[in-house]
């Protein structure tokens, strides 16, 4: 009886705690939103190297065309560009396993430091050597540094923001990675792997630079033990008007209780409940996979070469890559609607008819 009159005052000071936190959560926006804005940098820096790989194609050929196709190092990359866009996923794949644990180990704002000049050196590597193995070993080292930022930034942004603009601040990091892929394929025009290279590698330095001023994570501080470094950080994102406290309190419980449950993977089957999200996740990940849009993604100029484009391949690249801000955009402003699983739904169907019935019609037609 004494534990469960215990265990009820503890519930009914964590209501209490998160009832104040709801109404003490008008805190200043900007920090949020600036903090946000700059770890998101880490998704256009993602986006640049999803992008790489269409425009240093459409490059090398260009180059080959005019060496004549004398040059072995542009004819061995045309042959097996196939590799060098994908292994960007092999890259991405291999960093999945361990980044979890290095999040929890040195912390989410040391962690993307350390990712950003190593992101930024895979890009330098494949600007300064234009030959085949540089460009495979490059490519899965940009998928390995690059692609830590999709676990590592979301984490944080959803760490350091109030509940009421936390899933705008989420979307952001998607709109942020299609706006790194278009400025990739614009950069594509300047016909150069060089200034490719460079530039990308830009991103990642000045995502450090701005980074360095950015608090980490009070959640973190509070996993670590440091209350007081916990309480500096929420305030610095809060605004030093807005008293912290509850807020604090509640993340000090939900830390505590994700800690003592000690949860493992039977967990994910174990009820009906947790089954189906689980299942919703996964399905809604695998479709996104399947829709193609990676492949579209690496060789864009290819395909656009290869259907006949009467713009140039880069330009029609560009072009995808504006329609995907558009639509990103769209979702960014009206995220939260009611309307979001229907749009879901409609965009499912829509990739459908647009990659299985016009692409059978294409093969039964034997243009392609």
């Amino acid at each position: 009886m004494a534990d469960e009159n215990e265990n009820e005052e503890v519930s009914e000071i964590v209501e209490t705690e998160e009832t104040k936190a709801q109404t003490l959560e008008k805190g200043k926006k900007f920090t949020q939103i600036l903090g946000a804005s700059i770890c998101m940098l880490g998704g256009f820096t993602l986006g640049l190297g999803i992008g790489w790989s269409s425009p240093a194609d459409s490059i090398n050929k260009g180059l080959n065309k005019s060496a004549n196709g004398t040059n072995s190092d542009y004819v061995d990359i045309i042959n097996q560009m196939h590799w060098v866009g994908s292994l960007y996923n092999v890259g991405a794949m291999l960093v999945m396993f361990p980044i979890g644990f290095v999040l929890d180990i040195v912390g989410r704002k040391i962690t993307m430091l350390i990712i950003a000049p190593c992101a930024s050196a895979s890009f330098v590597l494949l600007a300064a050597l234009h030959k085949l193995p540089a460009w495979i070993v490059g490519r899965i080292l940009l998928g390995f540094f690059s692609a830590a930022f999709c676990v590592a930034a979301p984490i944080y942004v959803a760490e350091i923001s109030e509940a009421s603009i936390r899933g705008t601040l989420g979307v952001f990091f998607q709109l942020l990675l299609v706006m790194g892929i278009t400025v990739e394929f614009a950069l594509g025009k300047a016909n150069d792997v060089r200034i490719l290279g460079y530039v990308s590698a830009a991103f990642p330095i000045l995502f450090f630079i701005a980074f360095i001023f950015v608090p980490e994570s009070p959640k973190f501080h509070i996993m670590k033990g440091k209350t007081d470094s916990a309480k500096k950080a929420l305030q610095w994102y809060r605004g030093k008007k807005c008293d912290v406290t509850a807020e604090l309190a509640v993340m000090e419980h939900t830390v505590e209780e994700a800690l003592e449950s000690k949860s493992s993977f039977k967990e994910l089957f174990s009820t009906r409940a947790a089954r189906r999200s689980l299942g919703m996740a996964a399905i809604l990940m695998i479709f996104q996979q399947l829709s193609g849009i990676n492949i579209l993604m690496f060789y864009a100029s290819k395909i656009f070469s290869d259907a006949g484009s009467k713009l140039s391949d880069i330009d029609s690249s560009i072009i995808l890559a504006v329609v995907q801000i558009f639509w990103d955009s769209n979702i960014y402003f009206h995220c939260g609607q009611s309307w979001e699983k229907d749009f879901v739904v409609c965009f499912a169907f829509w990739d459908v008819y647009f990659l299985d019935m016009h692409g059978w019609m294409a093969n039964i037609s034997g243009k392609r």
